[in-house]
């Protein structure tokens, strides 16, 4: 037998009843929740997409990213040791 079979034939064995009015409660209260999660957004770009666009900008967040890096590496190495 089919998987698909198999599973017909698990809900035709379930002696589950349906009623017309609760289908029509569950998918109104569905649509209800559709229209409530959908919210228009702006359309602008994002930050980081605005950064990455100009050259000099990319090359301050590199700096930046190098320097805090460094900057969270130099106590652990003990580069940067006080005589």
């Amino acid at each position: 037998m089919k998987p698909a079979d198999d599973i017909r034939k698990l809900f035709d064995d379930a002696e589950l009843t349906t009623d017309p009015r609760t289908h029509e409660k569950v998918f109104q209260d569905m649509l209800d929740a559709q229209q409530t999660n959908i919210a228009p957004s702006p359309a602008r770009p994002e930050r980081w997409r605005l950064v990455m666009k100009n050259p000099i900008t990319k090359y301050a967040a590199a700096a930046l990213i190098v320097l805090a890096t460094i900057d969270t590496a130099a106590p652990a190495t003990g580069v940067l040791r006080e005589a």
